[in-house]
């Protein structure tokens, strides 16, 4: 009978989850696999159908990249070269094709010349235009050629003197407390070094600067006067250049840019003006890139390779960042510790008497 009984019972029907009612149906015991916990609920996960995904935001970059255009448009572009080389090589000369300015002249209003650290010699151009709707700010630093001084030692402190010093100035400025606004200490920096070689051979004058020069900003190797050669010398020059470089590990951001500088204009017969120099057997235009570099040196410091320039200058800055700073704190402990050594010997002689 207890057996029969217990037969004849039914079981109670159990009563659905009320959680679990509408992700896996009234019967469900446990969540399906459509569902997940979120804050203590279940809720349909999103489906793997591509159909449903949230639709790719569009206009980003384009929002992004007007902004930025803004910025440049309001606050412009700021390029320091420093052109370094023996006299008679057409440094200036150079510049100012480059930026299609007369240095030479320092008329206007749009720019001026003044002397930058009188005392070794050094003097600056510096130059506001805007080219293509982008604002420039470049200032164009000559130094004393190597041939203007009998005593090579003091071109060479010439140059590396300002160097430091404009690293000097840009540790002061991004250390400074209170700074202003408008100032930025990547302005303080030399985005490139134009260094000439004259034409032919490389002098030992030339390796010595470069040693000197090297780690403290970027350098561009500049082949001048290059149509005192023929195609065949330049080409084994250039070479030359190269792998004299690179056995005294100078380090460069480019390869040699052989030029022709000159602010000779011709009007040719096309009515338009071309730059360059006149020779008996014809005309070298300066633009011509068969026969010059400039247009390439140009985009260089430029538009495609400025960024890399910029980049190039920050690493090395942050690496004499570093050894100054290290090299104060190291000052600051043996002075530390000086002080702590004066201290103490008293109290140790007396507490030995």
């Amino acid at each position: 009978m207890e057996a029969q009984s217990q037969a004849n019972v039914t079981p109670a029907k159990t009563k659905p989850n009320p959680r679990w009612v509408e992700a896996g149906g009234a019967d469900s015991k446990s969540p399906s696999k459509s569902t997940a916990k979120v804050s203590g609920r279940w809720v349909e996960e999103a489906s793997s159908d591509k159909s449903t995904e949230l639709p790719e935001l569009a206009g980003v970059r384009d929002g992004i990249m007007r902004q930025r255009m803004n910025d440049l448009g309001v606050k412009g572009e700021t390029i320091n070269i420093v052109a370094v080389g023996e006299s008679g090589l057409g440094k200036t000369t150079l510049l100012s094709n480059i930026f299609s300015k007369d240095l030479r002249a320092n008329s206007g209003n749009d720019s001026h010349l003044h002397p930058v650290m009188k005392t070794i010699g050094i003097s600056q151009t510096e130059f506001k235009f805007v080219m293509d709707e982008v604002p420039f700010r470049v200032t164009m630093t000559d130094t004393p050629g190597f041939g203007d001084s009998l005593d090579l030692e003091r071109s060479f402190r010439t140059v590396i003197k300002y160097l430091d010093y404009c690293n000097k100035h840009a540790l002061e400025e991004e250390t400074r407390v209170t700074r202003a606004g408008s100032t930025n200490y990547e302005d303080c920096l030399v985005d490139a070094v134009l260094f000439f070689f004259a034409p032919h051979r490389i002098k030992e004058v030339d390796l010595e600067i470069l040693r000197r020069i090297d780690g403290k900003a970027p350098v561009i190797p500049v082949l001048a006067k290059s149509d005192a050669m023929t195609m065949e010398e330049l080409t084994l020059f250039r070479e030359e250049v190269v792998k004299t470089l690179a056995e005294n590990n100078i380090t460069v951001v480019h390869e040699p840019f052989a030029v022709v500088a000159s602010m000779y204009p011709k009007k040719a017969s096309d009515g338009s003006v071309k730059v360059g120099r006149e020779y008996p057997w014809g005309f070298v235009e300066v633009e011509n890139e068969n026969y010059s570099d400039i247009g390439a040196l140009r985009r260089c410091i430029l538009t495609d390779g400025l960024s890399d320039l910029k980049r190039r200058k920050i690493e090395l800055y942050e690496g004499y960042r570093s050894r100054t700073l290290l090299r104060r704190q190291s000052g600051i402990v043996k002075r530390v510790i000086g002080v702590l050594i004066r201290v103490s010997r008293p109290v140790y002689l007396w507490t030995c008497m």
